[in-house]
């Protein structure tokens, strides 16, 4: 399940970012929570060895690899040690991982990341689409994402350090997602004052 804010009707003011606290919160407060996970998104340029492709920059924390359902094919995921220490690793997805190496292992590589250099810790197994049934969240291609610390993106001119565009949690049981959501729903709308809240559910 993924909570975020509503995005701008016309006219309206972007919406204000979430606190990453919210992320710990609800893991306390919805029912059979199995991992949680804030997360940043920018679109941004990459670079690794004069090859350039655009992928979207997932800023998270170690749970977004149980939140997700990440299969890694090589390497590893993040871990709690590169996010309290603003580790510049990165785990690639396997299209940007087959566009930027396509010659060797990324494994050990370094890449450019807008303008900050990350070296490659890992690599994720191919996934279906987000339109086909292999899709776990909505619209999140994770085959074009590039994973790195939250830390580690920058959030440039938002007036809140700790804001993070969407948070994303997974639980035990089909049965438990949609109370799950309402409940998530709910207690983030309590504590951000009646934000404006998007939440998706994803239906396979």
């Amino acid at each position: 399940v993924t909570v975020r804010p509503r995005p701008a009707a016309p006219g309206e003011k972007a919406p204000l970012a979430l606190p990453a606290s919210v992320a710990e919160s609800i893991g306390r407060v919805v029912p059979g929570v199995r991992a949680v996970a804030p997360l940043r998104v920018a679109e941004l340029p990459a670079e690794a060895g004069g090859r350039t492709a655009a992928v979207v920059a997932l800023g998270t924390t170690a749970a977004y690899r149980e939140a997700a359902r990440g299969e890694l094919a090589a390497g590893r995921f993040l871990a709690d040690l590169d996010v309290t220490d603003r580790k510049r690793v990165a785990v690639l997805g396997a299209a940007v991982a087959r566009s930027l190496f396509p010659l060797g292992s990324p494994l050990g590589e370094s890449l450019r990341l807008g303008g900050d250099w990350f070296r490659v810790v890992g690599v994720l197994e191919g996934r279906a689409s987000p339109r086909g049934r292999g899709a776990v969240l909505r619209g999140r291609d994770l085959n074009r994402s590039v994973i790195v610390p939250l830390p580690a993106l920058d959030r440039g001119a938002d007036r809140r350090p700790d804001g993070v565009d969407e948070i994303v949690f997974r639980v035990g049981s089909p049965e438990a997602v949609v109370p799950a959501a309402g409940v998530a729903q709910a207690h983030v709308r309590r504590v951000t004052g009646g934000a404006p809240l998007e939440v998706v559910v994803p239906r396979e």
